[in-house]
């Protein structure tokens, strides 16, 4: 209670329960009063293991459909995030990046519309605005050690300078957003948001 912010002489008991993957949030937590009224707070909940050299982490998978959807990207940039997302051979192979010679025509235009549509774009993948039960809290687990953070400095520390471009190599380029990293997977053909927990958690104020 007292890690949430919360003052546990102010209540009597606390119900915890797992919510369906319809929401961003994976926890509820009820902070009851003796009046039997509560407070309800929406947790985040991640994790990453020890091993793991930068805690590299999920954040969100879809297919580009649903993303295209929600944020009203149309048909030329769903055709390229197809191709990313390996839905339909180019040249002969399912696995291309931004850097392919396929993408030149769509790199601008890609960059354009994440730019424009940031703000939705990360709400959609932090929050999930349109669904309720919004998060308040991101947790990461590493082994025995739970870190709590609260979800307006997770978000401001993903969105970063805002900045939105093609990855640091010359070769095999993913989209970087902010300090979030958009991929591909291939194998369930799928769009995936992922961020290094790790420099986050040095980065921002948190409980352990």
């Amino acid at each position: 209670v007292q890690t949430l912010g919360f003052n546990d002489k102010k209540y009597s008991h606390l119900i915890a329960f797992r919510l369906n993957d319809h929401f961003k949030s994976d926890v509820q937590v009820n902070f009851y009063k003796k009046d039997q009224t509560f407070d309800s707070v929406f947790i985040s909940c991640k994790s990453m293991t020890q091993e793991s050299y930068k805690g590299y982490g999920h954040i969100c998978k879809s297919t580009v459909n649903s993303y295209c959807k929600k944020w009203n990207f149309d048909h030329n940039m769903q055709y390229c995030l197809k191709a990313f997302a390996g839905e339909f051979a180019v040249g002969g192979s399912k696995v291309i990046y931004f850097d392919n010679s396929f993408m030149t025509q769509y790199r601008e235009l890609i960059l354009k519309n994440f730019r424009e549509k940031i703000t939705e774009v990360f709400d959609d993948l932090f929050l999930g605005k349109q669904f309720g039960k919004i998060p308040n809290f991101f947790t990461v687990k590493v082994g025995d050690i739970l870190f709590v953070c609260e979800m307006k400095d997770v978000l401001e520390y993903a969105r970063g300078s805002g900045d939105v471009y093609f990855g640091q190599r010359t070769i095999n380029q993913n989209l970087i957003i902010g300090n979030v990293k958009m991929t591909a997977n291939r194998k369930s053909r799928n769009i995936q948001f992922k961020m290094y927990y790790k420099e986050m958690l040095r980065n921002l104020k948190h409980k352990a």
